[in-house]
């Protein structure tokens, strides 16, 4: 067992968490608006963005992952939360951004647990603004059969990003 206590910051952050997991989200809002964000971890920013984004305040979310993946302790998965919460609110560009800086990220430590989704996410998007190129190029680090949820429309493979690439 560790020796280390929880700060105030990271208690009061956890128990946020559990209030808008279980559907208190007013109670969960209130208990965040009282952490000084300035002072917080990267980790603790972590569970503040999810705070927001369960109880439905995206662009706080949006926000609070951008100041994450600005630092210099941005892990593997910071960057796709990022991209997926800017998907969520429609902002594509700045979303296709982030996904190619995962997977940069996961190339760099040579870390794929978020490779496969970032990359039919990233493919989708791309399709979609009609950078068919590019798509392909993100396409050909993926098995056949990979795919992944996207919110909005549904499971998505590799082989569903080709036939429209088609």
């Amino acid at each position: 067992m560790s020796n280390t206590k929880s700060s105030p910051e990271t208690k009061a952050l956890r128990s946020a968490l559990k209030l808008a997991k279980n559907g208190s989200f007013d109670e969960a809002q209130a208990m965040v608006a009282q952490v000084e964000r300035e002072l917080l971890s990267t980790d603790d920013l972590r569970t503040l963005a999810l705070v927001h984004s369960y109880c439905g305040r995206e662009s706080e979310a949006e926000q609070t992952w951008e100041s994450i993946c600005a630092r210099a302790d941005v892990g593997i998965g910071d960057c796709y939360m990022l991209a997926s919460t800017q998907i969520s609110l429609g902002h594509s560009a700045p979303a296709i951004d982030n996904l190619q800086r995962e997977i940069a990220t996961s190339d760099s430590r040579g870390d794929v647990s978020y490779l496969s989704v970032s990359a039919i996410n990233l493919a989708f998007l791309l399709v979609g603004k009609g950078r068919k190129a590019e798509a392909l190029d993100v396409l050909k680090r993926l098995g056949d059969s990979e795919g992944t949820y996207i919110h909005g429309v549904g499971q998505v493979t590799k082989r569903d990003l080709l036939a429209k690439l088609g």
